[in-house]
C-alpha cells in the first residue's frame, strides 16, 4: 500500500487497511469468509463514524459486503458497478447469488450508480430508480517497462484472470489451428479451470506457454509490451475490459470477440479486429493475418491518449 500511494501525499488519508479474506480453510472456508466479511463491514462502519460530521460523499465498490452509508442526511452514496454481468453468471454458487441480490438492493438504495459503458448502463437501469451514469473505463497512467519486442518471436497474449467466460479454450484451439505462438498469463479462477486449460495446452505442445498465477505489475506490463497481439476471446462479458483499455492506451494490435460491450469500448480504435465469440476458426484466420503482417511501430491514436484521463470519471462522482 505504501509503495502504491507514493507521491500522493496530501491527496487522501488512509483510515484503515482491511486484512485480506482467508482463501484457505478447507470445508470451513465459506464460514471464514463470512466472518471476514462481517469484520470488514464493522471496520468500515467504525471509520465512517469517526468522520461522520465531515462526510459528504460515500463511494461504494464491491458493495455486497458493505451496504449504504446512512450516517447523516448530507451523505451522497455513489455506487460503482464494474461487472453488471458477473464473470460466473452461468455457474454462480449460492453465496454469489446472495451477493448478487445484495448488490442489486444496494443499487436501488444508492443516490447515483456509475458504470463503465452504455451496455452496462442499459443493464443496471433495469435494477434501480437511481441516477445511472455511464463513463469510459479510464486507462493506466503508468509507463510500460522497457522491452525488446522487435527482437522477439511474435506471440499472441491472453492476459488477466483465466476464467471460463474469458474463452481461453477458443484461443488455444485457434493458436493450434493457425500455428501461432500463444501465451496465457493470469490467475485461474477457479483453479480447476486453470488445470483443465493446462491439460489442453499440453496436448498442443510448445506452441502454448501457460503462465498461471498472480502477475506483478512489472510482469504484467512487460508481457503486454512484448506481445505482438492482445487476444480477448471472451464468451460472455458485459463490462468494459481493463486489458482492452490498457492495450489501446499502449497502441497494441488487438483481436477481440464481438461482444457489444467490447465493441462499444473499442470505439474507432484502428488496430483491432473482431470475430464472432466462440468461433475458433475465425480467430485462427485473424492470427494468420497478423502473422503475415509487417511489424511496424503502432500509430498514435487520439482515443488511446484520451483513455488515460480520469477527470470525466471524477466529475461524475463529485458533481
Amino acid at each position: 500500500m505504501r509503495d502504491s500511494t507514493a507521491g500522493w501525499s496530501g491527496a487522501f488519508e488512509i483510515q484503515s487497511i482491511l486484512r485480506p479474506r482467508r482463501l484457505k480453510g478447507g470445508i470451513a472456508k465459506p464460514l471464514f469468509q463470512i466472518i471476514d466479511a462481517l469484520c470488514e463491514q464493522r471496520t468500515i462502519r467504525l471509520n465512517v463514524d469517526k468522520i461522520a460530521k465531515s462526510l459528504e460523499v460515500s463511494v461504494l465498490y464491491e458493495t455486497a459486503k458493505y451496504g449504504i452509508v446512512r450516517t447523516n442526511a448530507r451523505v451522497m452514496n455513489v455506487l460503482f458497478v464494474h461487472n453488471a454481468i458477473p464473470h460466473s453468471i452461468g455457474s454462480m454458487k449460492l453465496r454469489d447469488r446472495i451477493f448478487r441480490i445484495q448488490e442489486m438492493r444496494v443499487a436501488r438504495a444508492a443516490d447515483r450508480v456509475v458504470v463503465h459503458g452504455e451496455t452496462q448502463r442499459a443493464i443496471v437501469f433495469g435494477w434501480t430508480p437511481s441516477d445511472v451514469i455511464a463513463v469510459d473505463l479510464p486507462g493506466d497512467t503508468r509507463q510500460l517497462p522497457e522491452s525488446d519486442w522487435e527482437n522477439r518471436d511474435p506471440f499472441a497474449l491472453c492476459l488477466g484472470e483465466v476464467r471460463p467466460n474469458k474463452g481461453i479454450h477458443t484461443a488455444l484451439e485457434a493458436a493450434a489451428d493457425a500455428g501461432f505462438r500463444l501465451v496465457v498469463a493470469g490467475r485461474p479462477v477457479p483453479e480447476a479451470y486453470g488445470t483443465e486449460m493446462e491439460s489442453k495446452a499440453a496436448g498442443i505442445g510448445p506452441l502454448v506457454d501457460m503462465k498461471l498465477g498472480y502477475l506483478s505489475s512489472d510482469a504484467f506490463g512487460r508481457l503486454l509490451g512484448e506481445a505482438s497481439v492482445i487476444l480477448l476471446p471472451y464468451m460472455t462479458f458485459g463490462a468494459q475490459s481493463g486489458i482492452l483499455a490498457r492495450a489501446m492506451q499502449c497502441k497494441k494490435r488487438i483481436i477481440s470477440s464481438d461482444l457489444p460491450s467490447l465493441v462499444e469500448q473499442a470505439g474507432d480504435y484502428g488496430r483491432i479486429d473482431f470475430f464472432p465469440a466462440g468461433d475458433s476458426a475465425a480467430l485462427a484466420a485473424l492470427l494468420r493475418k497478423t502473422a503475415s503482417a509487417t511489424s511496424v511501430e503502432p500509430e498514435a491514436s487520439s482515443l488511446a491518449s484520451e483513455m488515460a484521463r480520469w477527470d470525466r470519471l471524477i466529475k461524475q462522482v463529485f458533481d
